[in-house]
């Protein structure tokens, strides 16, 4: 009994090293590939082009407004962290100047550094469809 355990343990070590080497092959093959594709497109000049230029996700500006819930609320009644103005009832105009004023550092007070973190990843269209889309609250 006492020489089982040790020949059972080593076989089990055994197998676990042989599936380990398969497993590094397996990488290296697979490492191998990816550095063959690497050089077959710097070779061949192929154009890469952003995921924002291949698939175009079309946003509403509810969908856009769904990221500022949580601050100025589900209708846009709320003072965002307790300073900002409520946004509710602004007209479209204003609220695109804000956020264009917010995305080129140019507006904004106390809240200023929030804002311009949530404008400057917004493009000129996002920014007219959550207006259009906070008016209409």
């Amino acid at each position: 009994m006492k020489y089982i355990l040790p020949l059972v343990l080593s076989l089990v070590f055994t197998a676990c090293n042989d599936s380990d080497k398969t497993k590094n092959e397996s990488m290296s093959t697979n490492s191998t590939s990816i550095e063959q594709v690497i050089t077959n497109v710097e070779q061949e000049k192929v154009e890469v082009k952003p995921v924002q230029e291949v698939v175009k996700v079309e946003v509403n500006g509810e969908t856009i407004f769904s990221k500022c819930k949580s601050c100025h609320g589900n209708s846009a009644e709320k003072k965002a962290l307790g300073t900002s103005q409520v946004i509710k009832g602004w007209d479209v105009a204003k609220i695109e100047k804000t956020l264009q004023g917010y995305k080129e550092g140019t507006y904004g007070r106390e809240m200023k550094n929030i804002m311009s973190a949530q404008a400057k990843v917004l493009s000129d269209e996002e920014i007219k469809k959550v207006a259009v889309y906070i008016h209409s609250l």
